[in-house]
Parts: C-alpha cells; sequence; structure tokens
C-alpha cells in the first residue's frame, strides 16, 4: 500500500513539473511573439517610411492662378 501512494506522489509530482513547464514555455513563447511582431512592424516602418514621405514641394495648383486671373477681369468690369 504504501508502494502506491509513493508511486502516485511521484506521478503528481512529475505532472506538476511538467504543467509548470508548459506554462514557463507559453509565456515565454507569448512574449517571444510580441517582441518579434513589434520588431518586424517597426523595421517594415522604418524601410518604408522614405518610400511614404512626400520629396516633392508643394505647389499652388493651375486652376488657381487661372481662376484669380478671372475674378481680376471680372472685378475690373464693375
Amino acid at each position: 500500500m504504501g508502494g502506491i501512494l509513493w508511486m502516485h506522489s511521484i506521478s503528481l509530482y512529475s505532472a506538476n513539473l511538467i504543467t509548470s513547464r508548459m506554462n514557463y514555455m507559453y509565456a515565454a513563447y507569448s512574449w517571444l511573439q510580441l517582441l518579434i511582431g513589434a520588431a518586424f512592424t517597426g523595421s517594415v516602418l522604418w524601410f518604408a517610411r522614405p518610400l511614404l514621405a512626400d520629396q516633392t514641394e508643394e505647389t499652388t495648383p493651375e486652376f488657381v492662378g487661372e481662376a484669380g486671373k478671372i475674378a481680376g477681369t471680372a472685378a475690373r468690369a464693375l
């Protein structure tokens, strides 16, 4: 009878050890996913930033100058 209790205690100890190691690996894997995801997104944005940046300087559209000329002649006509 004492041998059976001893075997059950080893079995419960093993189950507890395996469960704690599985929880540890799950936690480590979760943190690894978070860090790799953030690093990948950050590096993509870092390298894509020059592609997304506007390199041309801003200019006034052509119709604005034409509208000003038309408004000027209309004002002079009054």
